[in-house]
């Protein structure tokens, strides 16, 4: 029976060791993008990078933005779409958006690292649309003034940014930056993210509970009291599913263990007593 108990407890650990979790945060509309005005805040997102428990994130962000061709002083209004992989962006995944890059440049740009130079994140691609509109060529430079609301108070950045890349979408007139560049543009305590999924850190899986805790904690502080906006829905149920019969076996083998380890000595010492009892008698 030992060897059973401990036999359920490693394929429990091998479970929490290597069971991915993964979770997002999303707007109580039920969206992971933004909608009817339900942003992800900077705030929040610094917030669970900080607890520890957060292995990695999947961001996505927008800012409203005006472009200009300073030459022909055309104007344009969009949004601009900071990501960080291109391979996870569902239009770009799907190939509803399929980007062609100028020469030295490809997907691996909205990669970019926050340490990348200023000269670096001056980047960005728009539609076919947007080009035409701007009278643009793939490297040339455009004007970017982007505008954010920030606690009421309009935030307006402007920059001059190179287009390497386009594409074909003619539903949209948007525009795309690597998140690096977005955050560069606008600042961090500025932006607005539409989409946050996460994955935990796979040494906190037996933690989970503390984790959903520890973030109801903080949602509940008086400063924080805009984290009400959105949910945190962790998916753990696979590894739940997975560890709880495991985890009801072990607690039943655990139990039962004394119980049959006292009824083996009483029995034990029933069969010593029978057996002197026996001798005795052929004694007599």
């Amino acid at each position: 029976m030992q060897g059973n108990i401990e036999h359920n407890e490693n394929k429990i650990s091998e479970l929490y060791a290597h069971t991915t979790v993964d979770g997002k945060i999303v707007p109580q509309t039920g969206s992971n993008h933004v909608e009817n005005g339900a942003y992800i805040y900077s705030d929040i997102i610094d917030t669970f990078c900080e607890s520890g428990y957060i292995d990695k994130f999947i961001l996505e962000a927008s800012v409203s933005t005006i472009l200009e061709n300073a030459k022909n002083k055309e104007v344009v209004s969009t949004e601009t779409y900071g990501i960080g992989n291109a391979s996870v962006h569902e239009q770009i995944k799907d190939d509803t958006v399929d980007i062609t890059y100028m020469d030295g440049y490809d997907a691996s740009v909205f990669e970019m690292s926050e340490e990348a130079s200023d000269d670096e994140k001056m980047v960005m691609i728009v539609s076919e649309e947007i080009m035409d509109s701007l009278g643009l060529e793939l490297g040339d430079t455009v004007k970017a003034v982007f505008m954010q609301d920030s606690g009421g108070l309009p935030i307006k950045r402007e920059k001059n940014v190179k287009v390497i890349g386009t594409y074909p979408y003619k539903s949209g007139h948007f525009a795309y930056a690597p998140l690096a560049s977005l955050k560069s543009f606008i600042g961090n305590d500025n932006l607005y993210y539409t989409r946050a999924e996460f994955e935990i850190k796979k040494d906190k899986n037996r933690e989970i509970a503390k984790f959903k805790e520890i973030i109801s904690d903080v949602a509940k502080r008086p400063e924080n009291q805009y984290m009400s906006k959105i949910s945190c829905l962790i998916k753990d149920e696979e590894l739940t599913q997975a560890i709880e019969p495991l985890q009801k076996n072990v607690d039943l083998l655990r139990l039962l263990y004394p119980v049959i380890i006292a009824i083996s000595v009483i029995v034990l010492a029933l069969g010593n007593i029978f057996v002197i009892l026996m001798a005795e008698k052929e004694a007599a």
